[in-house]
């Protein structure tokens, strides 16, 4: 079997923005709200091995992501 050792630890991130979305008075539910928009900010996690085998991890909750993903590997 190749080397499986961590060649690369990368974290992408991406915006996607959804229509007729907003938030309650509260700021943590969302609803629907005619006309707005909310943007989102999401995260890819990627591992990848000198030997070629290549991970990904897409989830979390927006901004806590990165400091998730390098917390678990290091």
């Amino acid at each position: 079997m190749k080397d499986l050792r961590i060649k690369r630890l990368t974290v992408h991130e991406y915006k996607w923005q959804q229509r007729d979305l907003s938030f309650d008075y509260n700021g943590f539910n969302n609803v629907y709200l005619k006309g707005a928009t909310t943007e989102h900010t999401d995260y890819v996690f990627t591992i990848e091995t000198e030997a070629g085998v290549t991970g990904e991890y897409a989830g979390g909750s927006g901004f806590p992501m990165p400091r998730w993903a390098w917390r678990r590997v290091i």
